[in-house]
């Protein structure tokens, strides 16, 4: 049994498209096309193309990942830049509390702030 083209219901989302494979060639009256096509979804943002050049199905994942890769907006982190980053969170976080000797402070200090609604 193939579960390609069924829908899924999931807690949060209501109906969610089960896609098996996102590199395929398209159907037309006379058949199959020849070009390989890609379609998958970043960031709620949908991207489908033609895979230019391919000719094989593993060729045509490979130009659908570099596309991926070029999409994508977040780079990689090193340890040293992820290890910044958290120690200057947690200095930040060291200054507020150094503010406040005691919980109750902090909480008044939360109360005469405004409200948005």
């Amino acid at each position: 049994m193939s579960l390609k083209g069924y829908y899924i219901s999931t807690p949060y989302l209501f109906y969610q498209r089960l896609i098996i494979m996102s590199v395929k060639k398209r159907k037309t009256t006379a058949g199959e096309t020849t070009n390989f096509h890609y379609r998958f979804t970043m960031n709620r943002k949908l991207y489908q193309g033609v895979c230019k050049g391919c000719k094989t199905e593993e060729e045509a994942k490979i130009f659908e990942a570099k596309v991926k890769k070029s999409k994508s907006k977040r780079k990689p982190e090193t340890y040293q830049q992820l290890s910044l980053r958290y120690s200057e969170l947690m200095k930040k976080h060291i200054e507020i509390l150094k503010r406040f000797e005691k919980l109750e402070e902090a909480y008044n200090d939360l109360l005469t702030k405004p409200f948005l609604k």
